[in-house]
Order: structure tokens, then sequence, then C-alpha cells
């Protein structure tokens, strides 16, 4: 996160949650004092969330082809030098494929979605799908969570979260030390 970025959401902590204590989670107690509907982004399998989650909320699963996912995954430990990745990219395929990988297990995690696709408060999507067809799925995805999305405004969310927009505004984090600029 930018420095900017971490002092806004500071200030904003401090706001909304008065004589709170930041090493109690930020994320968390704003959560608490955030009006519902909300948005809760997270990668955690459902097994470790609450066991009636779906019983109480809408939850969006979003999953990726498992050869694009190992990839993008090895880049990602090669990239961000807090994780100190020194394997190869074969050694990382065969790290995620026996469930031996950092957050893993992908294949439980994955499985545990897909045996709850039909229910009604589950959406399963698959990223290639958003390539090919992102207004459909968008479409889906507004009758999901019940917003009646515009056309229009699908477009817009096509054109703000399209690659080049993201690079034009910027990488979200930033930090001296943090990215492993040989990557690149």
């Amino acid at each position: 996160m930018k420095k900017n970025n971490m002092d806004t959401t500071l200030t904003i902590f401090r706001r909304h949650c008065p004589n709170k204590k930041i090493e109690d989670g930020v994320f968390i107690q704003m959560l608490e004092v955030t009006q519902s509907p909300r948005i809760i982004k997270c990668h955690f399998p459902l097994e470790i969330l609450p066991p009636h989650l779906l019983e109480k909320v809408k939850v969006v699963y979003v999953t990726r082809n498992p050869k694009d996912m190992i990839v993008s995954y090895y880049h990602l430990l090669k990239y961000l030098t807090f994780f100190n990745y020194k394997g190869s990219l074969e050694k990382h395929a065969k790290e995620v494929i026996s469930d031996e990988a950092m957050f893993g297990p992908f294949w439980r995690h994955v499985h545990q979605a897909w045996e709850k696709r039909y229910h009604p408060n589950l959406h399963f999507i698959f990223y290639e799908d958003l390539k090919k067809d992102i207004m459909g799925e968008l479409g889906k995805l507004s009758d999901f969570v019940g917003i009646n999305l515009t056309e229009q405004q699908k477009q817009n969310i096509v054109e703000h979260t399209s690659f080049s927009n993201m690079k034009h505004r910027g990488e979200p984090v930033k930090g001296e030390g943090l990215f492993n600029e040989e990557v690149k």
C-alpha cells in the first residue's frame, strides 16, 4: 500500500474506531463499524470461514485455470522480496500439484467451493470466463448480487478494470525493498 494510502486508511480507522488499537486489526475493526451491505475480499478457503456463512451472506468465488494460476503465483512469489522464493517454476508447479505450496492447498480450496456451486448464495466464476465474456459475466454477477447494473455501468467497470487502466493508475503497493526489481 502506498504511504499516502496507508495514512488515509489509518486516518479513517481513527475516525471510525476511536479508542481502538491498530494491532487488534485495522480492517477487521473497520468492518465491524461498516454498515451493510458491504464487500469483504479474502483468499480463505470455505472451510476456515464461519460454518453457516452461505446461509447468511452471498459469496462470489473466483478461480482460474490451474496452469495460469501456477505461473501467476510463481511470478508473485519471485517478485515480492519478503517471500524470498528461490525455486524454479518447475519446482513451484510440483509444490502446488502436491499441495505443498505456501497458501495451499489449492485443490481442496477449489473443490470445496465447486461442491457448493449450486448453492443459491454462492456464485462460482472462472477467471477465463470473465476474460472471454466480461459483459455476460458482469450481467450474471449483477443478477446474483441484485444490483441491476445498466449497460453503461458494466462498460464503466470493463474500462476501469482493464489492464491498461490499472497499469496507468500505477501499482497499489510500493515500498523500498518490497519488490525484486530483477523480476520485472
